[in-house]
C-alpha cells in the first residue's frame, strides 16, 4: 500500500482524500484490497516502552544506517518511521537516545557563536562538498537537511545566503546567473516562480521567503518585494498565499475565492466545508475570516452552498430522478410553468448543485428536451451530443443521398431520430442538408456539429422556398408526423424501368441496417417504401 508522503509527492491529494474521508483510512483500505502496509501500526503503549525503541533504532541501523551511529530524524522519516521519530523525542530527543545507547551523533552540536565565523562556514561547506555532494557546486538547502546537516544550512543565511556564500567560495550555483536587467521583466519572474512551484509539489500555493532561500533560491527572495510583495505576486499569478495583507479579507470576494478554491480542491462540489475540515486543512485564516461575516452559515447562504448538515448524500445527482424532482420544485416556486430555468437563474437562486446536476445529465437545452420543457437559452453542443448526432446522420446519410425518397420523407425519418428536436443552428442546418440529399453538402455539415466550436451558436439558418423541400412542408411533416393520412409520394427513380438500379438500392440496405442499428421504428420506415424498391 503506498504511503500518504507517497501519494501526496506523486501529486495525487485527490487519491489521499478519497481514502482518508471516504474510505476509512490507509489499514481499512489496504485490507480491502489485499496490500500491505509499509510498517505495521504498533499496538498503544508500544512506544512508551524504551526497549522498544532501542530495538528499532538498532534494527534500523543493521538495515539502513551507520554502525555505531545514531541516525537522524530525516533518514527515518525518509524510511516511512515518523512513529520511531516521534518516539525519540519523547525520551528525551536524539543526544539523549543516542547517549543511552552509546552512539555517535551524526554531528555535534557547536556552541552558540560558532557559525558567526565565516571561515568555520567556510571549512564545514567545502568538507561537505568533498564528501557528499558535487566539486565546483554550491549545495541546496534540501541536500543539506538530507544529509542531516541543517546546522549548516542555517548558519548559510547568516552569511547572506547560497549566492553570497557562493560567490565568496568561487562555487557555481545549482541555477545559472540570469543576465542584466532579466529580473525587471515579470514574465521572468513568473516563468521561475511557476518552475519553483512544480518543482517543489506545491502546485497552486506561492512559496513564502523562507522557502525561497531554504532552497537556495535567494535571487528569488529578493526580486518579489520589487514588484509588490508576495501577496501581490500571488494575487497576479493566481496562487494562494498563506499570508495575507492588513485588510485581505475585508473584500468579501477574496473569501468567495478562497472558500471555492478549497472546496474544488479538498470538499465536496455545492457543500460548505466544515470549520474542522479547514482546521485539519491548515485553513485557520479562512475559518477566521468566516466570523467576519457572521459566520459558515451566513457565508454559506451567500454563496449557495449547502450546509454540512443538510448536504445531499453521495450519489445523490447521479440519479435523473431526483434531478427531475428538484427542478420542477424549484420552477413551480420560483420559476415559470413548462419553462427551464436558466444556469444564471438558478446560481442566483443558490441552487449551484442543481445547476451543476443538470450540466452532468447532458446539459440544459437536453434536460429540457428529456422533461418536456420549453429551452430558451441558446442551445450548446457538447462533444457527447455532437457524437450521437452524428453516429444518426451518418445512418440516415444512404438513404438521404439515394434520391429515393423526397425530401418530405427524409424530414419524417429525422423526426423519428430525433434530430428535428434540436435547436442549435448546426443540427439544423444538418437536417435540412440531409433533407435535400446532397453529398457534399451533407459531409460539410456534419464537420461543422462535429468541430466541436460554439461560432455557430448564434447563426441563422434558411430554408429558402425556392428549394426542393419548403419550410412549410418541413413545419407540416414535423407537425403531422407518421400518423398522416396520405404519405408524400416517392421521388421519381431516374433509372430505366426494365433496369434494377442496384446501386441505389444497396443504398437502401446500408441505411435500412444503420438504422436498425439506433433502433428506430424500422416497421414505420418501411412504411414509407414500396415493396418494389425492396425486392
Amino acid at each position: 500500500m503506498p504511503t500518504h508522503e507517497e501519494l501526496k509527492k506523486a501529486g495525487r491529494s485527490d487519491l489521499v482524500n478519497a481514502i482518508s474521508k471516504k474510505h476509512g483510512g490507509y489499514h481499512s483500505v489496504a485490507e480491502r484490497l489485499g496490500l500491505e502496509l509499509a510498517h505495521t501500526k504498533k499496538r498503544h503503549g508500544y512506544w512508551d516502552n524504551f526497549a522498544n525503541v532501542q530495538r528499532e533504532i538498532l534494527a534500523f541501523i543493521g538495515e539502513k544506517g551507520t554502525p555505531g551511529v545514531m541516525p537522524i530524524h530525516e533518514e527515518l522519516k525518509k524510511a516511512e518511521l515518523s512513529s520511531l521519530a516521534a518516539a525519540i523525542q519523547k525520551h528525551g530527543g536524539y543526544p539523549a537516545v543516542a547517549a543511552k545507547l552509546g552512539l555517535k551523533l551524526a554531528y555535534t552540536r557547536k556552541q552558540t557563536d560558532y557559525w558567526d565565523d565565516f571561515t568555520i562556514v567556510k571549512c564545514e561547506l567545502l568538507s561537505f562538498i568533498q564528501e557528499r555532494g558535487t566539486p565546483g557546486v554550491m549545495p541546496t538547502y534540501e541536500e543539506l537537511q538530507k544529509a542531516g546537516r541543517s546546522d549548516l544550512a542555517s548558519a548559510i543565511p547568516k552569511h547572506g545566503g547560497s549566492p553570497a556564500v557562493a560567490e565568496q567560495l568561487g562555487l557555481e550555483l545549482v541555477y545559472a546567473r540570469k543576465p542584466l536587467n532579466y529580473w525587471k521583466e515579470f514574465s521572468n519572474l513568473e516563468h521561475e516562480l511557476l518552475v519553483f512551484i512544480e518543482e517543489h509539489g506545491i502546485s497552486g500555493v506561492m512559496p513564502t521567503y523562507k522557502q525561497l532561500q531554504q532552497a537556495g533560491r535567494s535571487d528569488l527572495a529578493s526580486v518579489i518585494p520589487n514588484n509588490g510583495g508576495c501577496q501581490s505576486v500571488a494575487e497576479q499569478l493566481g496562487l494562494t498565499y498563506a499570508k495575507r495583507r492588513t485588510g485581505y479579507w475585508d473584500d468579501f470576494a477574496n473569501l468567495e475565492r478562497e472558500l471555492l478554491a478549497f472546496i474544488e480542491k479538498h470538499g465536496t462540489v455545492g457543500v460548505m466545508p466544515t470549520r474542522e475540515e479547514l482546521k485539519k486543512a491548515g485553513c485557520s485564516d479562512l475559518n477566521n475570516a468566516l466570523r467576519r461575516y457572521s459566520g459558515s452559515q451566513s457565508v454559506a447562504q451567500r454563496l449557495g452552498l449547502e450546509l454540512a448538515t443538510t448536504a445531499k448524500p453521495p450519489d445523490y445527482w447521479k440519479d435523473f430522478a431526483n434531478v427531475e424532482r428538484e427542478l420542477f420544485a424549484f420552477i413551480k416556486e420560483q420559476g415559470t410553468p413548462d419553462v427551464m430555468p436558466t444556469q444564471m437563474k438558478l446560481n442566483k437562486a443558490g441552487q449551484h448543485s442543481l445547476a451543476i446536476a443538470i450540466s452532468k445529465h447532458g446539459g440544459f437545452s437536453v434536460v429540457a428536451r428529456r422533461l418536456g420543457l420549453i429551452h430558451t437559452g441558446t442551445e450548446h453542443i457538447t462533444p457527447r451530443t455532437a457524437a450521437d448526432v452524428e453516429k444518426t446522420a451518418r445512418a440516415i446519410q444512404p438513404l438521404a443521398e439515394s434520391n429515393l425518397l423526397s425530401g418530405a420523407q427524409v424530414m419524417v425519418i429525422l423526426r423519428r431520430a430525433g434530430l428535428l428536436k434540436y435547436r442549435n443552428q448546426r443540427v439544423v442546418r444538418l437536417g435540412a442538408s440531409l433533407a435535400r440529399g446532397n453529398h457534399e453538402e451533407i459531409e460539410t455539415a456534419i464537420a461543422q456539429v462535429a468541430s466541436g466550436s460554439e461560432e455557430l451558436a448564434t447563426e441563422k439558418v434558411n430554408i429558402e422556398e425556392s428549394e426542393d423541400l419548403t419550410a412549410a412542408e418541413a413545419e407540416a411533416l414535423v407537425s403531422s408526423g407518421l400518423e398522416s393520412a396520405e404519405n408524400p409520394p416517392l421521388a421519381k427513380s431516374t433509372s430505366a424501368a426494365t433496369e434494377p438500379d442496384t446501386q441505389r438500392e444497396q443504398a437502401v440496405i446500408r441505411g435500412l441496417f444503420a438504422l436498425g442499428e439506433l433502433r428506430l421504428p424500422l416497421d414505420e420506415v418501411l412504411s414509407l417504401l414500396t415493396s418494389k424498391l425492396l425486392w
